[in-house]
């Protein structure tokens, strides 16, 4: 089978783009000798992995002027800062929580560099808690986002087997796109996007073809994932506001207007960091969360890494905002009890006498359903 290298990945133009949707705007000239040099190194390392690059590069390489991208937070640091308040003034979360999506944010622009790309389980065990809003917020400062809400296999599939338009899929309503018939297959593909090199063989029409489609996710919605996904996400699960909290009310406009420094800064951190995130991502990172499971360390390993890239406080904030996620979680991998209350409910209302039913029917019926523990 031919192998694709970045020579063969079209270059898109962003001429006759709406700004809000171009990465790279018109600004004032600077030197990019180094930048250019940064960005070859990018791309020799991508090409001894065998990484195709689906991303337009933040310096326009095709134009006869390139023009880089000014940085108004030259001190990483100071860009986490504003990066969390700026997430915070329209989510309720905790701490941990605000560490970590704002560490994806950033994984989302280097993720090439690393071996997996850890997926956000978002979810609330009741409707109302910012879950929609906070796929809005990550779509305004991720990569190239896609964000769609509870979309069929078929559209699903396309966009990911397909599309080099877009780099982070934001998935809402994900409860509904996988109660889909065909589940199993939709798991296959989100699967299999979370290892670099992987690839989702599809046969159609007498052919055998071969997907990359290793891209940072996120999917939100009520209840648990199912627990392949699960197994590969981070979980960010979100409470109902209090009526002591307040946030800003949400408004895509202004939020892509009032990120717009934010979101240049971000890109010439890319720039400057990938070729030490590459050569981070070829060990462990040192003093990983004790307690976690080997794949939850595969999930930790990107944001750590970058965190250790950021300095300050930021490596000690990463690796506690994890340990503590992942230790909270771990209460419920034993079953969400609102689930477990819900299924209980369809029971009875699957049986012939709705306000009663055995316990062995009802033991048959909880450790038949799919994706649930209660079988274990």
């Amino acid at each position: 089978m031919t192998k694709t290298t970045l020579e063969d990945v079209p270059q898109e133009s962003s001429e006759g783009l709406d700004p809000e949707q171009s990465n790279v705007p018109d600004t004032e000239e600077e030197d990019l000798t180094p930048y250019l040099e940064t960005i070859r190194q990018i791309e020799a390392q991508m090409r001894r992995h065998g990484i195709v690059l689906p991303r337009r590069p933040a310096v326009q390489l095709h134009n006869p002027e390139p023009k880089l991208i000014p940085n108004p937070y030259p001190d990483p640091q100071e860009m986490l800062d504003v990066l969390s308040d700026f997430i915070r003034q329209y989510l309720v979360c905790s701490d941990d929580q605000l560490t970590v999506l704002a560490l994806w944010v950033l994984h989302t622009r280097t993720y090439q560099a690393f071996p997996v790309t850890p997926y956000l389980d978002i979810h609330s065990h009741q409707p109302q808690c910012g879950k929609t809003v906070c796929l809005e917020v990550l779509s305004v400062l991720c990569d190239q986002p896609w964000l769609a809400n509870a979309p069929r296999l078929p559209v699903l599939a396309r966009k990911l087997l397909t599309s080099r338009k877009f780099i982070t899929t934001l998935l809402d309503d994900r409860h509904i796109t996988l109660g889909d018939s065909n589940r199993q297959a939709i798991l296959g593909l989100l699967n299999c996007g979370f290892l670099r090199g992987a690839r989702y063989t599809d046969f159609n029409s007498g052919f055998l073809r071969e997907f990359e489609v290793f891209r940072p996710k996120a999917f939100a919605g009520l209840g648990p994932l199912p627990h392949s996904l699960a197994d590969r996400s981070i979980p960010v699960v979100l409470k109902r506001k209090k009526p002591s909290e307040t946030v800003k009310l949400f408004n895509q406009v202004e939020a892509m207007g009032a990120a717009h420094k934010l979101f240049n800064s971000l890109h010439r951190w890319a720039i400057d960091a990938m070729p030490s995130l590459f050569d981070a991502a070829e060990r462990a990172p040192e003093d990983m969360p004790l307690g976690l499971t080997p794949r939850r360390q595969e999930c930790a390993a990107p944001l750590i890494h970058i965190a250790d890239c950021i300095g300050g406080e930021w490596p000690q904030r990463a690796r506690s905002a994890l340990a503590n996620i992942f230790d909270a979680h771990s209460i419920e991998d034993d079953g969400d009890p609102v689930q477990l209350l819900a299924d209980i409910r369809d029971a009875f209302g699957q049986s012939v006498d709705h306000d009663k039913i055995s316990t062995r029917d009802l033991l048959v019926y909880l450790t038949q359903l799919d994706d649930r523990p209660w079988d274990q």
